[in-house]
């Protein structure tokens, strides 16, 4: 896969996410591929794969006007924040926590993104 794949970036940033979470003492640990996909979405229980809600996200009207290079850069984005946390020993907080964190962790690297690729 290119690392111009924003589908690919997706599935990566969200099984980074998964193995990140499940060490998380307020989540019924082990979270399926179908609960994490839940707690992103908001719970849409239509997209129970990384795949179909990866597919929705990148085509959803938050996505609609941005590159694939950017998208794909977000994505990446988010999977640093996760490997990093891992790497720093703080995947044991509260779950939703994390998950609420992640839009103030990753900002400045997002915001690099869409710079970067002029959307």
């Amino acid at each position: 896969m290119p690392p111009t794949d924003p589908i690919q970036s997706c599935i990566n940033s969200l099984q980074a996410a998964q193995s990140c979470l499940n060490q998380a003492p307020d989540l019924p640990t082990p979270l399926s591929e179908a609960a994490i996909v839940a707690l992103f979405s908001g719970g849409v229980a239509s997209v129970e794969s990384y795949q179909n809600y990866c597919n929705v996200l990148m085509n959803s009207p938050t996505f609609a006007k941005v590159t694939n290079r950017a998208k794909a850069c977000v994505m990446d984005c988010n999977r640093s924040y996760w490997v990093n946390k891992n790497s720093a020993g703080t995947c044991g907080q509260d779950g939703l926590s994390q998950i609420t964190g992640l839009s103030t962790g990753t900002f400045g690297c997002t915001k690099v993104c869409t710079s970067v690729s002029g959307q």
